[in-house]
């Protein structure tokens, strides 16, 4: 299972260590995004090089029927659930390709120093694979994000 379960009495020199170590292309986490909601979102990490300061993200959603209703929109939707995401997420949902959202990888940082359980897992190889197809054939996401993530 490719959970994380980092101690907390780490100090914060090992946690930024251990940050370092786990951020990778399809790292999975978990915290609230004040300009989308109050309430705790699933992300994916998509660089491909996520030394980078700005990281690409998809969120996960549990009922887009916005974009299920579009015939594009639902083309970049990938459905996962407990089994196929290896208890990651913890329910049916779906993963929104539809739009890349940002986050500063020093403010990533800084929140992992504070709370280590924002990192949660690794996406599974065959649920990342379907998500770098996604990207790879998207005429949504823009060429230059493509290049950053596949």
């Amino acid at each position: 299972m490719p959970l994380f379960n980092f101690t907390h009495s780490l100090h914060p020199q090992a946690r930024s260590w251990k940050f370092d170590q786990h951020l990778k292309q399809g790292t999975v986490g978990k915290r609230v995004f004040q300009d989308i909601k109050s309430t705790p979102k699933f992300f994916i990490i998509l660089n491909k090089d996520p030394q980078e300061e700005d990281l690409l993200l998809f969120l996960s959603q549990s009922d887009p029927q916005y974009a299920l209703k579009h015939p594009i929109l639902k083309t970049h939707l990938i459905k996962t659930n407990p089994d196929d995401s290896d208890e990651i997420f913890h329910k049916n949902c779906y993963i929104d390709c539809t739009k890349v959202h940002h986050l500063k990888r020093s403010k990533l940082l800084s929140e992992f120093i504070n709370d280590m359980s924002i990192l949660i897992g690794i996406l599974p190889a065959a649920l990342l694979a379907d998500v770098i197809q996604t990207v790879m054939y998207s005429n949504l996401i823009e060429q230059e994000y493509q290049e950053k993530i596949c």
